[in-house]
């Protein structure tokens, strides 16, 4: 099994967003916070206007988290990864 970094991680924007929102947070304490509260803002907002709408937005069956599928692309990845092993 290999446990090093991901070589590919350096690049990723993933990385990049995490280090402006640790850059954030370290000039103003509670930004990150004030960041998830105005996801979830956005999310309530977007249900009230689109009602009629089936929603985009799912949960992860295996996790919880958010996705757009029924099992989301981080739990696929480590199925995958148990069954190569």
């Amino acid at each position: 099994m290999y446990h090093g970094d991901c070589p590919h991680a350096p690049g990723a924007m993933r990385q990049q967003s995490r280090g402006i929102v640790a850059e954030m947070e370290s000039i103003t304490p509670g930004a990150r916070h004030g960041l998830l509260h105005s996801l979830d803002e956005i999310r309530r907002l977007h249900r009230e206007a689109n009602q009629d709408l089936s929603s985009e937005i799912k949960n992860c069956i295996e996790c919880g988290e958010i996705t757009s599928r029924e099992v989301c692309q981080a739990c696929t990845m480590k199925q995958w990864l148990a069954e190569t092993a």
